[in-house]
């Protein structure tokens, strides 16, 4: 049986490393493993490539993304529908002529605007710091407005072109390797897609589309026509929705939930509305947690077959490291979070012990709003924002402890990974995860609730305690091999792929 992965894209959070790290998994055992993106991404093979140096992508895993198909499927040799190509060599041939040319740096993109023979501006190209080939090329009007943008990949091809009335996107296309337009999509003056078109070069048949979401599907429907019997996974937190349609006998949907999906007053948030009322529909829903697998079952009345299956962990052991660190966290930079009150604890834990430090992880849109905090509470000397990370065992090995301070999750990867690296974990509670990561006084702390003194004693009281960290950790790597370790998941995954075919 081919088991298919769907998620958006391949990003830098927990969704995708989960998804990365199940794929492995099951690829070991002669299943044939593939991952469907369906999100278009400009530089799609660059993140594929990285990840498979990083270890994290096996090459005997099949990744596939519908843009990146055509891109690659049309090129010069068989592109006979002339009346759509756009054979564009490079950036210099969609440029306008400019008499005069000027360049100047903003924000790290060095930009270069082109002026007609009047002095007008005709061009803008936009390339950024330490790179040589151009991203973006604007091409403007007489009074300087934008009436076409061109996005442009890693190599230098042109890869979409939006045509722009009034600030507004009315159309979009996408092209290929050699220039052809394999799909076009307009917009009303409101941003909402009102047609989508599908190009063949080898056809004068323009195949029209209601929306983009009816492109994909039918791509992936005649992506798996040929596979035979296939296993859909439904990773994207909106995506299984779009793929019931494609359940039958040869086609099992399992629908996969990553996130929390209650409100603060333990609502069921409104964007799942459409996606929850549907739970009973698929062959099978995979919860993370107990705890959540309960919410879900009261959701469904007991109608939906509900099953718990962890986050599988990557395959790595203890790394030999000094834990020179004292506390990390590897997050992203968005509210749901909690950073801001991880700084909070911090400054309460300075207060105490001036030389604590504390690593931040990750990007994300709230990165100036903490840097603001950071040097509101004077801690620019205790707490650091580091960016991105492509090794987050390797922090969670070098720290004493790590902290973990989310409102909302549906599975807390990285307190799993931090435990793995036998680094224990202080934790704020939230819905779902800690509660059934963290053995509190056995491989970290999960506080009963979310004030900050507390948070912070607790930090001091480990930080200071380096008999405790070092058993804590101990346990903390037994505890989730016996319980999150590859054999364990491994097992239940194949129990359900077993019990869905056994219905077929």
């Amino acid at each position: 049986m081919r088991v298919v992965s769907i998620i958006p894209s391949f990003g830098t959070g927990g969704l995708t490393g989960a998804v990365l790290n199940r794929s492995i998994l099951l690829s070991a055992t002669e299943n044939d493993v593939c991952i469907f993106t369906y999100e278009f991404a400009i530089n799609y093979r660059d993140v594929v490539d990285d990840l498979k140096s990083q270890g994290k992508l096996k090459d005997d895993i099949v990744v596939v993304n519908p843009y990146d198909y055509f891109f690659e499927k049309y090129n010069a040799d068989n592109a006979d529908n002339a009346d759509n190509a756009d054979n564009a060599d490079n950036i210099a041939d969609l440029r306008p002529k400019a008499y005069r040319i000027e360049s100047k740096t903003l924000s790290g993109n060095f930009i270069r605007i082109g002026y007609d023979i009047e002095g007008d501006k005709v061009w803008r190209s936009f390339t950024k710091s330490g790179n040589k080939r151009e991203f973006r090329l604007e091409i403007l009007d007489r009074v300087g407005r934008i009436v076409q943008v061109d996005h442009f990949d890693s190599s230098g091809f042109r890869r979409q072109s939006d045509v722009v009335s009034n600030d507004i996107i009315v159309s979009t296309k996408m092209f290929s390797i050699n220039g052809f337009c394999f799909l076009r999509t307009e917009f009303s003056e409101k941003g909402r897609i009102v047609g989508v078109q599908a190009f063949s070069p080898t056809s004068e048949k323009v195949k029209v589309f209601k929306s983009i979401w009816d492109w994909r599907r039918q791509f992936f429907k005649e992506f798996v026509a040929a596979a035979g019997d296939v296993l859909i996974l439904c990773d994207g937190n909106n995506v299984p929705g779009q793929f019931l349609r494609l359940k039958s006998t040869r086609h099992k949907i399992v629908a996969v939930i990553h996130m929390n999906h209650l409100d603060d007053k333990g609502k069921l948030k409104k964007q799942y509305e459409a996606y929850f009322e549907r739970l009973s529909e698929f062959d099978a829903v995979i919860a993370l947690t107990s705890e959540q697998a309960a919410d879900l079952r009261k959701f469904s009345g007991g109608t939906a077959n509900i099953v718990v299956i962890g986050n599988p962990l990557p395959v790595a052991s203890i790394l030999d490291t000094q834990r020179t660190r004292d506390a990390v966290i590897v997050s992203r930079l968005v509210g749901g979070k909690g950073l801001d009150e991880a700084i909070l604890a911090a400054k309460l834990v300075v207060e105490s012990y001036p030389g604590f430090k504390l690593d931040i992880f990750g990007t994300g849109p709230l990165e100036s709003t903490l840097k603001s905090l950071i040097s509101e509470l004077d801690l620019l000397g205790n707490v650091r924002l580091l960016g991105q990370t492509k090794t987050p065992l390797q922090e969670f090995a070098s720290s004493k402890i790590s902290l973990f301070t989310s409102r909302s999750e549906g599975f807390g990867l990285t307190i799993a990974e931090s435990l793995m690296m036998g680094t224990p974990v202080i934790s704020l509670p939230c819905s779902y995860g800690p509660s059934e990561l963290i053995q509190t006084g056995y491989t970290g702390n999960l506080l009963p609730n979310r004030d900050m003194r507390p948070f912070a004693d607790a930090i001091l009281e480990l930080i200071h305690n380096p008999a405790k960290q070092r058993e804590f950790g101990a346990n903390g790597v037994k505890w989730i091999e016996a319980n999150f370790g590859s054999e364990t998941i491994h097992s239940k995954w194949i129990d359900i792929i077993r019990r869905i075919r056994a219905d077929a």
